[in-house]
């Protein structure tokens, strides 16, 4: 099961045409379908939980906990979006700029410009000796925190008026 999990957690739109061709012509098991989809999707936001969990258990007081957390943060944010995204479109956007576009046109402006900036945010502290950033490293952790936690509540009851199961 895993391996077919793993398959299906990168779904493109073409394959999913495909599988929705079969399922209409019955040589596929459309509700088997999508048990499948929706447990990708189910772990998806697992993922995004644990690590917004995870970052809510460190302390931040340290320069490398709040780089930690914030490069956590935006991880949780991004299996997150993908897995709405997933849900919605039965395509899985790994690109990180592509993925901010596609939430944007099922969330909105918002939601688009949010993964941006966490995700540039991620950058500079992940990548930069010397991150720029247009507030305090510390108070920039903090406010990660409380942004993801928005974030995944809003993906998670979008999920539920669709009907996946959390």
């Amino acid at each position: 099961m895993e391996t077919l999990l793993w398959r299906f957690q990168s779904l493109k739109s073409s394959e999913y045409g495909l599988l929705r061709d079969l399922m209409d012509k019955g040589v596929a098991d459309g509700p088997k379908i999508h048990r499948i989809i929706e447990q990708v999707v189910v772990d998806r936001l697992t993922m995004a939980k644990e690590r917004l969990d995870f970052v809510r258990s460190i302390p931040l007081d340290t320069e490398i906990r709040q780089k930690i957390a914030l490069s956590l943060n935006y991880s949780a944010m991004y299996q997150a979006a993908r897995a709405a995204g997933f849900h919605t479109s039965r395509e899985d956007v790994d690109h990180h700029e592509r993925l901010a576009t596609h939430i944007g046109s099922i969330f909105g402006k918002d939601d688009e410009d949010r993964i941006t900036f966490w995700r540039r945010v991620r950058n500079e502290v992940d990548y930069a000796p010397y991150p720029r950033l247009d507030k305090p490293l510390a108070e920039l952790s903090k406010q990660s925190i409380l942004e993801t936690g928005y974030f995944i509540d809003k993906m998670v009851d979008y999920l539920r008026k669709r009907g996946v199961q959390l």
